[in-house]
């Protein structure tokens, strides 16, 4: 993400978001949801032509795949940038009944957590002496037992995977990335597209200079086909990969807007921790997904509003630079502003009744997938779908 926007910029965010909306009824938020990618970080391997293969231990003194100094930032940017715009929902001094941070196990996702959230606590000259933070617990579920930010293994869910990798429409898009893959093969010594994508992006956080065959592909082909890949087309896909995080956000908005009692109480804010893939899957799944790849620290804020005739509607705001203000996306059926039922009422076919026995469910006989369309133009798949 970038161009990084200073603190005084920040200042002003709220002011900014009451211009966005504009004159509408859009009444205030009294909960907000944020799944937000990792920080910058290193790639998670090299290939065989990349200019630095002999100075990863300078450039990224961190090892593969890890949170980089330039990820540190982005995650602590990220946080002041939440506390300009929810300021109003979370005291100054951490409360354990306002906010719930999660995360998955990885290290990087763990880290970036830390660094949003010393970014949204600032820390009180009165509280810790001379321990210039404010210490605020994240959580995390082993890979193996998180339902809610991995995709549990499914044989339906790949059974669908590969049905949708025989339709018509892939094998022409296929056709397509392999002009690519051989383009690769020549000047980086790889056909594989996601290794030199991965390095190329590690390598532009930190202002590298890339070779210069690698703006033929680099970003624009490249994140074309990295969003193609990683795109949801079916709703069985979007059921069992996003599933579980979208029973629980609308879980927390139904119970927020009618008082009902929970564990979370009184809270207003939880945090997401994620990956990239997270963020593609809620967005997929909801149509809104704009094809590009999603940026390192870029974040989804889901907001339960109260309007002034007490009803309640949910607004989806996606934030990917900051040299703009968050996107304000429309979940598919709905306005941009969506009453909460009937958020609930289009989100509720993407959510398993039972997770562990509809995957052991076949595929019927001849079954061939049908794909949504995407809703973005794009060179790469034109004419194909």
């Amino acid at each position: 993400m970038g161009p990084w926007l200073s603190l005084l910029v920040l200042g002003a965010a709220a002011a900014a978001l009451g211009a966005a909306l504009g004159a509408e009824d859009w009444g205030e938020t009294v909960l907000v949801q944020v799944i937000h990618r990792h920080g910058d970080r290193s790639a998670k391997r090299t290939y065989p032509n990349d200019p630095y293969n002999g100075n990863w231990s300078y450039y990224w003194p961190e090892g593969f795949a890890q949170l980089t100094k330039v990820g540190f930032e982005h995650g602590h940017e990220l946080g002041r940038f939440l506390r300009a715009r929810y300021g109003s929902l979370l005291p100054a001094r951490y409360n354990m009944s306002r906010l719930l941070a999660r995360s998955t196990d990885s290290d990087r996702t763990l880290q970036t957590a830390e660094c949003v959230l010393a970014g949204l606590y600032p820390p009180l000259h009165h509280s810790w002496g001379r321990v210039r933070w404010q210490p605020v617990p994240v959580f995390s579920t082993p890979s193996e037992h998180d339902h809610i930010l991995k995709v549990p293994s499914c044989d339906l869910l790949d059974a669908v995977t590969d049905a949708v990798a025989d339709t018509d429409e892939m094998k022409c898009v296929d056709k397509r990335i392999s002009k690519v893959k051989k383009y690769l093969k020549k000047v980086a010594g790889t056909s594989h597209w996601n290794h030199v994508f991965d390095a190329l992006r590690a390598e532009a956080s930190l202002n590298l200079t890339l070779p210069e065959w690698s703006s033929e592909v680099y970003p624009d082909t490249l994140s074309s086909i990295w969003a193609w890949t990683r795109w949801l087309p079916t709703q069985l896909q979007q059921r069992f990969s996003s599933g579980g995080l979208i029973r629980e956000l609308t879980k927390r908005m139904e119970q927020a807007a009618d008082g009902s009692s929970s564990s979370g109480g009184d809270r207003k804010m939880y945090l997401y921790s994620a990956h990239d893939t997270n963020i593609v899957n809620l967005l997929s799944s909801l149509q809104a997904f704009n094809f590009i790849a999603v940026p390192f620290t870029a974040a989804v804020m889901l907001e339960l509003r109260r309007l002034s005739a007490g009803d309640y509607a949910v607004a989806m705001w996606y934030r990917n630079t900051t040299a703009h203000e968050p996107y304000l996306l429309t979940v598919r059926g709905c306005e941009p502003l969506c009453p909460l039922e009937r958020f609930v009422n289009i989100t509720a076919p993407l959510v398993p009744t039972d997770y562990a026995q509809e995957c052991c469910q076949k595929l019927p006989s001849g079954y061939k997938a049908q794909l949504d369309k995407p809703s973005v133009d794009n060179p790469l798949w034109k004419g194909c779908i």
